[in-house]
Formats: C-alpha cells, structure tokens, sequence
C-alpha cells in the first residue's frame, strides 16, 4: 500500500507508545475564512455514537475527550462534519491498542496537514485509549486457555447450537470456557413496544410470524424510545470478557459485527464464526478495514473451500477474477460447521436398535418434519393433509415426527388436526412433539430416513453429519438458506420440496438416492481439529479451490 511522505509523517505519531499527553505546539492563525469554532449537533453525534457503541462508560470516555478536542482546535464545518462521520463508522476500533488511529488522514486528507490538529488528535487518542494490556506471547502458549463463546440465543438454534457445541469440545481438551447470551444482555436495557423487546421482535414477528415490515416497524419504535444512558449491554459484555480474562474470543453470530467491538477493546484475538455457506454482508466492513492494518485482530471462518462462499466478499470490494488480495486472505480461516456430539452418521443396525426402542418398524419410512421458528404454521397443516390424503399409495408404514420445538400452539392445533383426519388403523402414523433435548433430537435424526426441513445452518450440519436426505422448504425471508440448500444438493443429500408432487412420491424418491449413494464420499467434517489450530494460531488459512474461478 503506498503512502504519500505527508502521510508517513503523520504516521510516525501514532506509531510510538501513546503515554502522555502533549500540549498544543501551535495555535490556529486567526482570521481565517476556511477555519471555525465547532457548530455541530453535538447531541446528535452522541446518539448515533451510544447506538453504535452500547457501551455508556466508553461513550463517557470518547465524548469527554472528544469535547476537549473541539476546544483546542478550529476546522471547517465540513471538516468537522467528516470527523464525525469517521469516528462514528470506526466506532468499533476507536480506542484500541490494536488499531491504526492515523488512518483518519486517509479518509481526510486536509486534516494531514493540520499540525495543531495532528498533536490535539494525538493527545485525544492517548485518553481514549482502552486501558487493558495486550496479549503477551506466554499467552498464546499456555495449555490452558480461557475462551469466551458469544451467541445470540433468540435466533433459535441455529446460534446456540454450534456454540454450545464448540463450548464442550474446548472443555473436553482442557480449557475453561465462558457462554454469554448477547441477546439476554441486550434485552435487559431493550424498551419493549407492543410486548416485545428488541431481540423478541425477531424471533416472534419476523421469524414466527414472517411479518419483517411489522418488525421493522417495531424496531424503529424501539430505537426512538432507548435513550443513550440505557445503552449499556456492549458494556456489560465487555467488563464480563475482561473479568474472565478471555484468551480467545469465538463469536457465534456472524450478522453481528458490532460484537468485534469486544476483541479490540480488549485487544484479544477473535473468530467470527460463519453457520450458513456465504459470507455475511454485514462482516465485510471490518474485513476490508482490517486489510489496511499490519495485524489483523479479527478471523473469519469460512465453511468451505468454494469462491461461491465469498461471492458476496468479490461483489462487495469489486474484485476481479475471484483473485483475494494477500490482505483478505490472511483474515480467513477454514471451520466446518461445530455440530454437537449426539449428531453422527448410525449403521442400518444402530438404526433398527434405536426405532425399536422408540416402538417403529423397521422397515417403516420414517420421516422427521420440522420448521424451526420460521412460522410455516399453515404449511405444516397443509403438508400433513397431503400426507394424511395420499395413505393408499403406501406400501410400507410411514411413521412422522412432527417437532414444534416451544411453539405451544402450534403443537396444539397439529395434535387437534391429526386426531380429526388421521384414521385408528391407518398405515400412517404421526407424532406431535414439542421442545426436545440435544439427546432426543438426535435419536428422531438418526430413525428418519428423511427430513422435511428448512435449510437452516445447524439444520444442515446436522443432516450433512448423520448423512441423511433432506426435502427443503424455502423461506422468502431467509435468502441466505438457499446457499445451504445449494451446498447439500451438491451432495446429492437434498431436493427442494415440490407442492405439485405427491410427498410421499418425493420422500421415496430420496430414500432411493439415500440406497444408491456412496456414503464414504460425502465430506467429512473436521471442525474439531479446525478450532483447536484457531486457537493455537497454528491455522492455515483457507485455498480456494483455482478451478472455481471464472
């Protein structure tokens, strides 16, 4: 990256340790039109700053030092106004040990020739600067490490899952590991609108309900009532991390990115954590902000070796020929989906031990329908009818799970719609069943043939794990479990589900291609391994595959 002479000069200040505060050296020529005493919203500023930050006593902390720096130097209302904005979208990384603060006199150059502005910036940045230590080298060599587990726990499983998961693999080799719910923390401060706080506005209107204008309008309600003194859960995550003294930061929770504000605060390396096959839009800003610092703080997983994987990274940054420049290389790291130990592929004779346990026949079709939390209430109803309707084609039994998970309602008007329709001795039998445990899930997995589904993240590790077949159900709202879907047919593990079709046609139809399959060349997840060189620093960072690229 080329750097002007000016720029190198400027550069110098912010390369040395930070420890006092200088005076100004120089004052502003008076009488200048081009400069002007600062004339902007303040309060505004602080709004949007709370809202980025969520942390009060660092907002304290930047707005006190932020006041002085008015005080000590005049600009143009222009450049003031591109001050704002700059702080305010490098919120994240202002403050930290880890961070190139002088990278501001690339975004306004003018303020690179300001020598008055120069030293008072310098002297703003020492007082914002996080007091935590940084990582030392013994750190990163101890047997035992401390490993903080971020997720979002009102999202359903798709989060909690995989976090869960990778939590008890660390255990198992050792080291003490630290789960926090951002959403149970982020709710306490949430005003609530209608009933709902902030994250139950996902989970209950946009995901049950599907209603994503009705949430949008929610949030915003939300937004207008939180005031910037109830912003404080980042804080509280902040403060819990530091206390445990966290060696490595995994955060489950990819659509995020406000979450890497923690590992720069506290200068402790980071993994995002990707659980569906495309990067997220809203991780790309601090990928390409991290290109430009020598040492990246922050990884980004990635579920595979394909370039369709970063379609969304190429688009982004405009680069051509799917050619990654050194700078995003660096900052990806390869983890298969973290699936949870109960979930593993079963020989034909674990299988027929576990359906005679859960009192199925053997040679039954067993098939497992289940949608999450994505409010496909009416689908289900209808997909059972058809079901139901298309007995006199059925050879063999067909047993049918139907899970529910903690939609109490939902599970009630199923049970109510299969004792109406579902005749005593039908060939057909159906089970209406609510929130289960890891343990049990995993037993209803393993004695179907096929899931009904949507391709969720954790929904698909979890099929592409026990190698099972899978008839998906797409969500309008969920584009980003098409890329799921795509990756699993690639296996030849999934087919989306035709409402044209017969159902039970189309469940025989993947019992087949399940019979026909040759199961030792289905991928093999290594995401165990994967994490421990995450952790270790020992990690390769992820090849693309070259004959991808087009």
């Amino acid at each position: 990256m080329q750097i002007s002479r000016v720029m190198k000069q400027v550069a110098c200040l912010f390369i040395l340790p930070l420890l006092t505060v200088s005076p100004l050296a120089a004052k502003e020529k008076k009488g200048t039109e081009s400069s002007a005493a600062y004339s902007l919203n303040f309060d505004e500023f602080r709004d949007k700053l709370a809202k980025k930050l969520n942390d009060l006593d660092r907002l304290n902390t930047v707005l006190h030092a932020y006041k002085r720096l008015t005080r000590q130097v005049q600009l143009p209302h222009e450049s003031w106004k591109q001050l704002e904005n700059w702080f305010i979208h490098k919120s994240l990384f202002m403050g930290s040990k880890c961070y190139n603060h002088a990278l501001l006199f690339q975004e306004i150059p003018s303020l690179a020739k300001n020598i008055p502005f120069q030293q008072a910036y310098k002297g703003f940045v020492a007082e914002i600067l996080s007091g935590y230590s940084l990582p030392t080298k013994e750190a990163a060599t101890k047997t035992s490490k401390n490993i903080t587990i971020l997720f979002t726990g009102y999202y359903g499983g798709g989060h909690k899952a995989p976090a869960v998961a990778i939590a008890k693999h660390f255990q198992k080799n050792g080291h003490k590991v630290q789960l926090i719910d951002v959403d149970e923390l982020e709710n306490l401060y949430s005003p609530k609108v209608e009933g709902y706080s902030r994250a139950q506005v996902y989970a209950e209107v946009q995901q049950k309900k599907g209603d994503i204008e009705k949430a949008r309008e929610l949030w915003k309600r939300i937004d207008e009532l939180q005031t910037h003194e109830t912003r404080k859960y980042m804080g509280d995550i902040r403060k819990m991390v530091a206390s445990f003294k966290a060696d490595h930061i995994f955060a489950v929770a990819h659509h995020k990115p406000s979450l890497s504000y923690i590992g720069y605060q506290l200068g402790c390396p980071m993994t995002f954590v990707h659980t569906d096959h495309i990067f997220h839009t809203s991780l790309i800003p601090i990928l390409e902000e991290q290109a430009k610092l020598q040492k990246p703080l922050i990884n980004f997983t990635t579920l595979s070796n394909e370039t369709s994987f970063l379609k969304t990274v190429y688009d982004s940054l405009k680069i051509p020929n799917c050619q990654l420049p050194q700078q995003i290389q660096r900052q990806l790291v390869r983890l298969d989906f973290p699936v949870r130990p109960s979930f593993c592929p079963v020989t034909k004779s674990e299988r027929n031990e576990i359906r005679d346990e859960l009192h199925i026949p053997r040679h039954a079709l067993v098939c497992k329908i289940a949608m999450g939390l994505s409010g496909f209430t009416e689908e289900i109803k209808q997909l059972l009818m058809k079901i139901i309707r298309e007995e006199k084609v059925l050879v063999r039994p067909l047993h049918v799970f139907v899970v529910c998970g903690k939609n109490m309602i939902l599970q009630k008007q199923l049970e109510q719609l299969v004792k109406k329709n579902l005749r005593k001795k039908s060939k057909i039998h159906v089970e209406v069943l609510g929130f289960m445990e890891e343990k049990e899930m995993a037993k209803i997995d393993k004695a179907s043939n096929v899931w009904v589904t949507k391709p969720g993240g954790s929904t698909s590790a979890e099929l592409l794990q026990t190698q099972k077949q899978m008839l998906y159900i797409l969500n309008a709202n969920h584009p980003w479990e098409k890329t799921n879907a795509e990756y699993l047919k690639k296996q030849n593990l999934a087919q989306e589900l035709s409402c044209t079709k017969p159902i039970v046609q189309q469940i025989r139809r993947r019992v087949w291609v399940d019979h026909r399959l040759d199961h030792s060349k289905i991928l093999k997840s290594d995401w165990q391994n994967q994490a421990l060189q995450i952790l270790n620093g020992t990690t390769v960072n992820t090849k693309l595959k070259q004959a991808n690229k087009k």
